[in-house]
């Protein structure tokens, strides 16, 4: 179910599938992609060893295979006549999209993770998620899973061989996840993050990478488990979900801690996180809500929906490996990667009332009171 604005308790819309026929690997990571002129909105989707373009019709546009097998990021990077999306699976160099073809990108570093700094802060591309390998960096550059990459300023594509950051090295962790909001670019490991919120230069002509360290023991932990909103970011950590603008996390999932601790009551039946799959868990930020995917078991089963409005939470059922907006026709909708049950993109819109051709069951459980004595009792009338 989901709640109105008014509190009205109503079925959830349903979903179908976007893409029509099933694609040839399993939909990991979903990013969309809009650029000028014709063929203007496209879906890329990271699909283990492939990457697709979709268009608005749930067509291939193109396809890049003979890849190695790893979970996508995605990251615009604008400039002066150019729209380019890139990708990165932390296995692969990086791979760029023009809205037509996808290519490779020589000496740049194999990171999971990408973003870009704001403009005004040096429009820098920022990568993460290195394997502690020698090969992983530009120019050979040793890396390993505490450093974080810059590119050369307005350059995503040429890497300064002292554009780099580790953060907090050797502490057993890392990095989960790179993302930017505002002019900060934020980077996630499993029990703290850091922000980065401008450059300047050192004695030597060298760029410095000036950042704040929010070391309170909550950092990310799943790396797909993390959505920019209009007023911060919110990330799930091993104990629940929590909010950030750059300072201390605040939990914002505390109504709901039995997800994470399991300690449920009797009358809850809609199930709680499995922590040993919890690396599954995907989020996202649509229309003025928070969607966040986990498992129940192995594959992602459920999903939460926060309006941090009026602190609402719903359980929905969505079997969701991913999920983003797209817009496919004339507004944005929720679109995601199926967990299970076939390779498609699913589309959750108002205009489905079931799901995928079965009827949704939906139903609500209101909290218990006993009025302040335990006797039993019987309504007369509400």
């Amino acid at each position: 179910v989901t709640f109105s604005e008014r509190g009205v308790v109503s079925q959830r819309f349903g979903f179908d599938d976007f893409t029509g026929t099933a694609l040839t690997n399993a939909v990991a990571s979903l990013e969309p992609y809009y650029r000028t002129g014709t063929a203007a909105r496209q879906i890329l989707a990271g699909c283990g060893t492939r990457l697709e373009a979709i268009g608005t019709d749930g067509a291939i546009v193109a396809s890049q295979t003979g890849l190695t097998t790893g979970t996508w990021d995605f990251c615009r990077f604008g400039a002066p006549g150019s729209e380019v999306a890139y990708a990165g699976n932390g296995e692969n160099l990086l791979y760029k999209w023009d809205g037509s073809a996808w290519a490779s990108v020589a000496n740049s570093p194999k990171a999971r993770y990408l973003a870009v700094m704001a403009v005004d802060q040096g429009n820098r591309m920022v990568a993460g998620g290195m394997d502690d390998s020698a090969t992983d960096g530009p120019a050979a550059a040793q890396t390993y899973t505490s450093r974080v990459y810059f590119s050369n300023a307005g350059a995503p594509e040429t890497w300064g061989a002292n554009n780099y950051v580790d953060v907090t090295p050797g502490d057993g962790e890392k990095v989960q996840n790179v993302i930017t909001w505002r002019e900060r670019v934020f980077v996630f490991k499993e029990t703290k993050f850091f922000v980065f919120y401008g450059t300047s230069t050192d004695s030597s002509g060298n760029p410095v990478f000036n950042y704040q360290t929010v070391d309170t023991g909550t950092g990310l932990a799943s790396p797909r488990a993390v959505a920019v909103a209009p007023n911060g970011v919110y990330f799930m950590s091993r104990d629940g979900v929590y909010f950030t603008s750059g300072r201390d996390p605040e939990q914002v999932s505390d109504l709901i801690d039995p997800i994470w601790t399991g300690n449920v009551s009797d009358f809850y039946t809609g199930g709680v996180l499995a922590h040993a799959s919890i690396t599954n868990c995907a989020m996202t930020f649509f229309e003025e809500k928070l969607y966040l995917a986990f498992p129940t078991s192995s594959a992602n089963n459920r999903v939460l929906v926060f309006d941090p409005r009026y602190q609402w939470w719903s359980l929905w059922n969505l079997p969701a490996a991913c999920l983003s907006s797209f817009r496919i026709s004339d507004r944005a909708e929720l679109v995601f990667g199926f967990s299970s049950g076939g390779n498609e993109i699913g589309r959750y819109s108002s205009a489905y009332t079931n799901d995928n051709g079965s009827a949704i069951t939906s139903y609500w459980r209101s909290g218990w009171q006993d009025w302040g004595l335990t006797q039993e009792k019987t309504v007369r009338e509400m």
